[in-house]
């Protein structure tokens, strides 16, 4: 059950979101070569990524990566690999979706589960888009492009947030020290 409304609400929000980021380039829909998407709250097959291509009126041909349970550093993952794609060609253009139904985790109403509070004052409901690629036509408005990046993990704090599947539902995960965690690493 919550699978589906991550679906239905998904669509949408990636939806706008996408036409939105493809009107404000000014790409023309034909020339989107690659669709990127991500997410942490929800699965679909066929993937958010495929209806995407249908919905906005993308070529068929149009290469798709999806993105799945990279966690919180997911944008970011999403622009890395938008930026892979688009540095490979200057024909490139890579619309990059992320979306997250956060709401779907308030679901237990159970108030030993205090996780879920917090998250409902972290985490929200939200999609984002951006088209990426290199050497912008003189039509298209300026896209983005990465000129370096990095990543760092530490795996002493690799389960210091999370989620765990539970019967029909998610359960997050919040260490107490994550502030702290937060403070040592910035």
């Amino acid at each position: 059950v919550l699978n589906k409304q991550f679906i239905k609400h998904a669509e949408i929000l990636s939806h706008d979101a996408a036409s939105r980021a493809i009107r404000d380039s000014n790409v023309n829909p034909d020339e989107i070569t690659h669709v990127v998407f991500c997410t942490v709250s929800g699965q679909a097959a066929p993937g958010i990524d495929a209806k995407l291509v249908i919905s906005l009126g993308l070529s068929p041909h149009t290469k798709r990566v999806n993105l799945g349970f990279v966690g919180c550093q997911g944008g970011s993952v999403a622009i890395r690999v938008a930026s892979d794609i688009a540095a490979a060609n200057p024909k490139h253009r890579v619309l990059a979706v992320c979306c997250e139904i956060c709401s779907l985790m308030l679901h237990n109403h159970d108030p030993s589960c205090s996780s879920e509070y917090v998250a409902s004052q972290l985490f929200a409901d939200g999609a984002a888009s951006f088209v990426m690629g290199c050497q912008p036509k003189l039509s298209e408005n300026k896209l983005y492009e990465v000129i370096a990046s990095h990543c760092t993990q530490h795996s002493n704090h690799i389960n210091a947030i999370g989620l765990n599947l539970r019967m029909n539902t998610w359960e997050l995960v919040l260490n107490n020290n994550i502030p702290h965690i937060v403070e040592q690493n910035i």
